[in-house]
């Protein structure tokens, strides 16, 4: 699974170094019981057991399975294992999100204002362009453009391995131009 991890390949790139950092974190929490095994030895019945032994972190332990069964899934393309033995149905059927409270014009509004005026703008950019933290947080001045009133989304910042690091978004998407709306135009000048 470690050797997965550094070589793997997602649309000819390597994996980002928060998503390489993620799958190194569950290999060594989640798959301790599997790891001293070849894989060839590991059959379904023992997956399952390991799979019913995971804590109670429903997104936790799928993304341990869908890592699990990737890893398989390349080793058998590779022909290092005649069967993937990660077969268990239904594992990933999303749990039902929790309910969440959408904010209002007005809230977004309350919300921004009581931040230090620093951060204001960064709410406001978030809830109204629907950006992440990560990717306001790599927003320098020129990548906004005010007479078209649009801002380019080119960087993230991600934390890996404790330290925020900035790096080009996930994927091609994630670079993008992003229209401002027209009443924020006035905050993003003041900023």
């Amino acid at each position: 699974s470690e050797e997965w991890i550094s070589s793997r390949l997602v649309n000819g790139r390597p994996l980002k170094a928060r998503t390489a950092e993620h799958y190194r974190d569950i290999r060594a929490r989640w798959f301790a019981a599997l790891l001293e095994r070849p894989l060839s030895s590991i059959t379904p019945a023992e997956v399952d057991a390991w799979f019913r032994a995971l804590p109670d972190a429903p997104t936790m332990r799928q993304h341990a399975y869908a890592l699990l069964r990737s890893v398989y899934r390349s080793a058998v393309a590779a022909q290092l294992v005649a069967t993937n033995p990660v077969v268990l149905e239904r594992v990933n059927a999303r749990p039902k999100p929790a309910e969440v409270e959408l904010l209002t014009a007005a809230d977004v509004g309350r919300l921004a204002d009581a931040m230090p005026d620093r951060h204001r703008l960064a709410v406001l950019l978030a809830a109204w362009c629907g950006l992440r933290f990560g990717e306001v947080a790599a927003l320098r001045r020129r990548d906004f453009d005010l007479d078209e009133g649009v801002l380019r989304v080119e960087r993230a910042i991600v934390t890996v391995a404790g330290q925020r690091v900035e790096t080009t978004p996930k994927s091609d998407a994630g670079t993008r131009r992003v229209v401002i709306p027209p009443h924020l135009v006035p905050d993003v000048k003041a900023h």
